[in-house]
């Protein structure tokens, strides 16, 4: 059992030094600015595509992926589109800008 539980936490040690990183991000921003574009970031281990149709159900036009599938950036965006996306599964919703654009684009 104790094997077992260190195996466990070597396994979820990336996983959560990831997530505790981007707390301080996600806590810098209070929302999405309005007229700017905004970084969506659903859990990691989505597909590029459950994203996407993640983004699309909340009715938002989708700009570009970010550097992870798990990231999409969309369109200005209203307070009810941002509850929409959080419904759908984002975790975060941060300003694109702010990352340099979230990097890469639709190929």
């Amino acid at each position: 059992m104790r094997v077992t539980m260190r195996i466990l936490f070597l396994r979820l040690a990336p996983i959560l030094v990831l997530l505790l990183g981007l707390v301080p991000v996600g806590l810098g921003v209070s929302g999405p600015r309005a007229a700017r574009p905004v970084a969506v970031v659903f859990p990691p281990w989505w597909s590029a595509q459950r994203s996407l149709a993640a983004a699309a159900r909340a009715e938002l036009a989708i700009l570009r992926f970010g550097g992870l599938p798990a990231i999409v950036v969309v369109a200005p965006l209203t307070q009810a589109a941002g509850a929409r996306l959080r419904q759908a599964g984002a975790w975060l919703l941060l300003d694109a800008s702010a990352g340099g654009g979230c990097a890469p684009s639709f190929p």
